[in-house]
């Protein structure tokens, strides 16, 4: 065998060992606690459609002024994405309130 038939081999497997990986990719969604119907059931739709691609999904909660204070009231909307999501993927962790962030 030459060489040159040694690195065309060689450059073969590492192509074929690339193309046999499975990345997992995760996609971070963001909302407000003031969300509207429409805009969540659209946010909704694309969460939907990174679990079924094998995505994992980082939700995020953004507070601003005033409602950082007022987050016990706005709790629907941290307790509204798990359940909706129940569905497709069960939640591999319940909802944090990480203060100061």
């Amino acid at each position: 065998m030459d060489y040159g038939r040694f690195k065309f081999e060689a450059l073969k497997r590492e192509k074929e060992s690339r193309r046999e990986h499975n990345v997992i990719t995760v996609k971070e969604m963001k909302l407000r606690p003031k969300i509207s119907e429409h805009d969540f059931q659209t946010k909704f739709g694309y969460v939907k459609h990174f679990l079924e691609d094998g995505d994992k999904v980082k939700l995020t909660i953004v507070f601003r002024d005033a409602s950082w204070f007022t987050r016990s009231t706005d709790a629907s909307c941290s307790t509204g994405w798990p359940r909706s999501c129940a569905t497709w993927r069960p939640s591999s962790a319940m909802p944090s309130s990480r203060a100061g962030t």
